[in-house]
């Protein structure tokens, strides 16, 4: 069955249905995105010559260490 031959359907229903079709929907909205296959890969675009894969990019997000500080990142880059 089509959104479009929901909506009249949908259209007709008191506000306390409708708050109840809701309340359904983001919770099954929700339950799928629990089940997601793990994080989603950030990849830089290319101008910015990352020197990571996004392999190593995920698992840099996931350190929960603290990171490095910026100039640490500049002097590695010869920039300082």
């Amino acid at each position: 069955m089509s959104v479009s031959e929901l909506l009249p359907t949908i259209q007709s229903l008191r506000r306390s249905e409708k708050e109840q079709l809701y309340h359904f929907l983001a919770e099954e909205l929700s339950r799928k995105d629990d089940t997601r296959t793990g994080p989603s890969l950030f990849v830089p675009p290319p101008q910015d010559h990352c020197p990571y894969t996004p392999d190593e990019l995920a698992q840099i997000f996931q350190d929960e260490t603290g990171g490095v500080p910026l100039s640490e990142i500049w002097r590695k880059l010869g920039r300082m």
